[in-house]
């Protein structure tokens, strides 16, 4: 039966193709409210099309796509999933939602878009494959489709609080394009939380103007908002862009991590992760496990961009009365955000910074999967299945609300997939052609794996 789907995918892979693009050229901008209504209803159509039933579970901002497919299975599968993109930049070789098939070089069959890979294209192949599996499921499916991932999924937690029942499940999963370019996949057991902050320094009874910029020469005898933002931000890093202030308890990697990381040191190309950053340096010079768990069980204070004064052409002598500043923590096991949030603001008034207004954008924990979960076994069964063996990371450095699954649900979960593709959050974001139907072909053998059918 399983090799049955094989064929059948690889046979009706130009209509998939199209269905991909169809989806892809739907802009999906949650942080400009760009299209969002009409993917959310893209996607409840796609749930019809497979076979199940949406449910329009509406939020204060873009609505969550629930319902499922009741295959009169034995286990069920909570499938998350997101329907919204980042915003789009300069540089596109092609129209960034034209979802143009492109022969790149090293790659060969891509199709260019905002969304391909980060994380349209693998939703959508993921309904393609449930439309060709609609009378031979192995598992129940239940979905959790949100519209704001990108904005830190800030209405997710209370749909999932207040719809336990609905969401019951047996383990949850999340499915991308996960193989690099050399065709190895990655499996990741955890991922790091996320504090996002935006920091403002105006000006005020520590000085600095308060109305509006003032022509720069009044810098003299009149303080700078932003030279204050500047030495604030100063204080939360060393020269070597290590953490100053304690942000909590940070768990220790446990033994079997620390034999997962000699395994990640024995495999991982740390050239390739330097060009693939463009990027000529490590920050730090760390033999290779050593980089790779701090890497992974450490946290990080990023700035992601300041603002301030006069940015246009040409020339503009003023002293900014205003100057902010986007900054996000990651954060590994046992830091929690509340928490990390209440020490940044203690540390600004230790320093004397107090009047730096701190806002929270964004915030969730950490979350963490067990190895041995037969959901996670499943997933490595099913890329050994394909002829890939997988590098199994303890961590990722990256952030999702999968805490929602182990924490709110208490669930295990798994996120993988095979197929290639990259640049997301960047132009020309693309996942190649052959990546996706391999995609649609490993999800269906991982179905079958984690039913526990073995008769292929």
């Amino acid at each position: 039966m399983l090799e049955e789907i094989h064929r059948r995918i690889d046979k009706e892979f130009p209509a998939h193709l199209q269905n991909v693009q169809r989806f892809l050229r739907q802009p999906s901008i949650s942080s400009e409210n760009r299209g969002m209504g009409e993917t959310a209803e893209m996607v409840c159509r796609m749930v019809e099309e497979s076979g199940g039933n949406p449910e329009v579970i509406l939020t204060e901002g873009f609505p969550v796509i629930s319902g499922g497919i009741d295959a009169g299975k034995e286990k069920t599968l909570l499938i998350y999933g997101m329907y919204d993109v980042q915003p789009v930049e300069e540089g596109w070789m092609v129209p960034p939602f034209s979802a143009d098939i492109v022969n790149l070089p090293g790659h060969g069959e891509c199709v260019v878009a905002r969304g391909v890979q980060n994380s349209k294209g693998a939703l959508a192949c993921l309904f393609n494959l449930l439309s060709v599996m609609k009378d031979s499921l192995p598992v129940n499916i239940k979905f959790c489709i949100e519209g704001e991932e990108e904005l830190g999924s800030p209405h997710l937690p209370r749909v999932v609080k207040r719809n336990k029942r609905m969401l019951s499940c047996d383990a949850c999963c999340d499915f991308d394009f996960s193989q690099n370019r050399k065709g190895v996949p990655s499996l990741y057991l955890g991922l790091k939380g996320i504090v996002y902050l935006e920091l403002t320094s105006k000006g005020g009874k520590w000085g600095g103007p308060q109305q509006c910029d003032v022509h720069s020469s009044d810098g003299s005898w009149i303080s700078s908002p932003l030279w204050r933002l500047i030495h604030a931000l100063q204080t939360l890093i060393d020269d070597g862009e290590k953490i100053k202030p304690k942000l909590g308890k940070i768990r220790k990697p446990t033994r079997r991590e620390k034999e997962m990381i000699e395994r990640l040191a024995r495999r991982v190309n740390l050239k390739e992760i330097l060009r693939e950053a463009g990027a000529q340096k490590f920050k730090y010079d760390m033999p290779k496990e050593k980089l790779l768990e701090h890497y992974m069980f450490t946290p990080l204070i990023n700035v992601d961009g300041m603002i301030s004064g006069y940015t246009g052409e040409g020339s503009k002598t003023v002293l900014p009365h205003r100057a902010d500043a986007k900054v996000d923590i990651r954060l590994v096991p046992d830091l929690e955000p509340e928490d990390v949030i209440r020490r940044i603001r203690n540390h600004f008034l230790e320093k004397g910074f107090g009047d730096i207004e701190i806002k929270t954008l964004d915030r969730y924990p950490w979350a963490k999967t067990d190895y041995d979960e037969p959901v996670v076994q499943s997933m490595i069964e099913a890329y050994r299945y394909h002829k890939c063996d997988p590098e199994v990371w303890p961590m990722a450095a990256w952030s999702a609300p999968y805490y929602l699954f182990n924490r709110i649900l208490k669930k295990p979960y798994v996120s993988g997939g095979l197929g290639h593709g990259g640049r997301a959050h960047s132009p020309n974001e693309y996942a190649t052609l052959a990546g996706m139907k391999l995609f649609e072909k490993g999800i269906a053998t991982f179905f079958w794996r984690y039913a526990g059918e073995k008769n292929d």
